[in-house]
């Protein structure tokens, strides 16, 4: 986090939401959390690991707190649109949903969109 900062990046830790809350400085701040274990692979640029699309998708159902104003309808929306216009790893998204506790609602999502409906259709 402090090498983030260091090349002007407004980045805090998750567990200090009330200081990113409290501190923002920019429209697009960097949210630094802990991996999991079973983190899928993160691409790596320039010695910053980003999360791929399947972390991210799981992250806005798991933290509302930073994801707040993605919920509801719009989060249907971002997975009926992410799923539409990328290739999505489904098994990957899955497994890690299932690590922290939320395969369930994000498969719920899923079976909203058609792309899954296709994919799953053809097994």
């Amino acid at each position: 986090m402090s090498a983030l900062r260091g090349e002007g990046v407004d980045a805090y830790a998750k567990k200090d939401y009330r200081a990113l809350e409290r501190y923002i400085s920019s429209s697009q701040p960097f949210v630094v959390r802990p991996e999991l274990t079973v983190n899928p692979n993160l691409p790596r640029r320039k010695n910053i690991r980003a999360a791929n699309l399947e972390k991210l998708l799981v992250d806005l159902v798991c933290d509302k707190d930073i994801y707040g104003q993605y919920q509801g309808e719009e989060l249907r929306n971002i997975y009926r649109n992410a799923t539409e216009g990328y290739a999505v790893n489904y098994s990957r998204m899955l497994r890690y949903a299932a690590a922290r506790k939320k395969k369930a609602p994000v498969l719920e999502l899923l079976r909203e969109t058609g792309e899954y409906n296709k994919i799953r259709s053809l097994l």
